[in-house]
């Protein structure tokens, strides 16, 4: 069972409102709490507490309310991404999100830890989607914010409180989405180059040009040789529509490339397979760093992770989302991790970004400061947990450094 190893016991609730009453008495009685969705994202922040009650939403999985003439749906928060897609597409429209895992992703579990993949690039991620909200709180009330309607301005913007707060202010019962029409194909562009600085600089020319691209990532040498591609550092432009323009767009990127020194290029037509790897990519190595710097600092931080790796004798393969969001893969000896994450988080930091923890062994977690260098609003994260979860029963662990999964 997904929550064996942090839970001692599992409910499965089935209204919202035992859902509640549960959350209610387990506050009362100070006991620990985990929410539980798809476990996909379990690895992600401190350690949490083990004895706890884990609450899980599987059997809050409907669909509640789906308008496609107004593009927007509203679910229940154990729905998981892929059976939410799998009904909208037959009305040719989708949630473009593209967490890790989506047969597995829950649209609650997606937006407690911000969850997001190379979409990002075109659609933004779950905070820009989101229009209405529903939470249970410790104190056993159900709150809602938003609506069903794409504009929503009035009052405080409730549901972007919850996105990233890894369901330790209360646990999403449901959520309301604005959707996209899904584009009637996609065709890939893939650059290799000598190095990442190569690759980047086509990248944001694409970023800064009229085209509009749905997903730009850059691949170091390693990931390349993973997902199948060529030993070289690697450029992947995704572009979707009607083939008329697709055919246009990736013409303009391949000259780009070819004039920035590119070694070879192709174009992938059946491209859902790339994808999937490149989406999945953190979920399938055991030890990730999640790195957030400018876009125009790709290449910087990832060559230097790539030598603080080399010179601590640990393996190192990159994804970048060209937004500036890095995800590096490291194994090895555990206590040379250690100080390769920790060298790697000191070069983000001299360039204010940032290094977060996305994935890895509990016995790393214990030993390393997952969520990095404290921010200037840490004392406004510790007021508001006090607020919601006044007796800390939620995510005992993560809940320490609430509020960093959110960046």
């Amino acid at each position: 069972m997904i929550a064996e190893h942090v839970t001692n016991q599992v409910i499965t609730p089935e209204t919202p409102e035992q859902l509640a009453q549960a959350l209610k008495s387990a506050s009362d009685e100070r006991r620990a709490v985990i929410p539980l969705g798809g476990g996909t994202m379990l690895d992600l922040g401190g350690p949490v507490a083990r004895a706890a009650l884990g609450i899980s939403l599987a059997k809050l999985n409907n669909v509640l309310d789906y308008q496609p003439a107004n593009l927007t749906v509203r679910a229940q928060a154990g729905v998981t991404l892929d059976a939410l897609n799998a009904k909208l597409a037959q009305h040719g429209q989708y949630l473009p999100l593209d967490p890790p895992c989506p047969s597995r992703a829950t649209l609650g579990g997606i937006l407690a830890t911000n969850a997001s993949g190379p979409l990002r690039m075109r659609y933004g991620a779950a905070r820009d989607l989101l229009i209405g909200i529903r939470v249970a709180l410790t104190d056993g009330q159900i709150v809602h914010g938003g609506g069903q309607v794409v504009k929503n301005v009035a009052g405080y913007d409730l549901p972007k409180l919850f996105i990233g707060s890894l369901g330790t202010l209360g646990i999403i019962l449901e959520a309301t989405f604005k959707l996209a029409p899904l584009p009637k194909q996609t065709s890939t562009l893939v650059a290799h180059f000598d190095d990442l600085a190569h690759a980047l600089a086509v990248a944001l020319r694409a970023l800064q040009s009229p085209l509009q691209p749905m997903s730009v990532e850059l691949l170091d040498r390693t990931a390349s040789a993973q997902f199948g591609l060529d030993d070289s550092a690697s450029l992947a432009v995704r572009f979707g529509g009607i083939e008329s323009a697709i055919a246009r767009q990736l013409g303009d990127v391949e000259k780009w490339s070819r004039e920035s020194g590119a070694l070879k290029t192709a174009t992938i037509v059946n491209d859902a397979a790339l994808w999937a790897r490149v989406r999945d990519f953190s979920a399938n190595h055991p030890t990730v760093v999640k790195v957030g710097v400018l876009p125009t600092q790709i290449a910087e931080i990832g060559s230097a992770a790539q030598e603080i790796a080399r010179q601590h004798e640990v393996s190192c393969a990159l994804v970048a989302h060209a937004v500036g969001i890095l995800f590096i893969a490291l194994d090895g000896d555990q206590a040379q991790m250690l100080q390769a994450i920790g060298k790697i988080g000191d070069v983000a930091h001299s360039l204010r970004g940032h290094l977060i923890l996305q994935r890895a062994p509990r016995s790393l977690r214990e030993r390393v400061d997952t969520w990095g260098r404290a921010r200037s609003d840490w004392n406004v994260m510790q007021k508001l947990k006090r607020e919601f979860d006044p007796n800390g029963v939620l995510n005992q662990g993560s809940m320490e450094v609430w509020g960093y999964g959110s960046r």
